[in-house]
């Protein structure tokens, strides 16, 4: 059931009836969230290096600690282009196979 359905029945059935009745509540956002992202292992390298701060498209990635690993948080912006490009601009480009830099 969506978050609006469940509003229907509360104000059809009542509170109590709705409570007992339904179970999951559906709800969503139309942007990304301050925890959204993705995790992205980039393989080892040859010769092996180091990582200590990343970049994909100009977007700061985080450096987790495991020796290839990057998260990449949706909400992240880019610093040469904020509010035009950002993490969530680079997850969609990693989906779709788009190059990155």
């Amino acid at each position: 059931m969506t978050a609006a359905e469940m509003k229907e029945l509360v104000l059809q059935k009542g509170l109590k009836v709705a409570a007992k009745d339904v179970d999951i509540v559906t709800t969503g956002t139309m942007g990304a969230m301050c925890s959204s992202g993705a995790v992205v292992n980039v393989g080892h390298s040859d010769p092996p290096m180091k990582m200590e701060k990343a970049w994909i498209n100009d977007v700061e990635v985080c450096h987790p600690g495991a020796a290839v690993d990057l998260y990449i948080g949706a909400t992240i912006m880019d610093a040469k282009r904020p509010f035009l490009y950002g993490g969530g601009h680079v997850i969609e480009d990693l989906v779709r196979g788009r190059r990155w830099s």
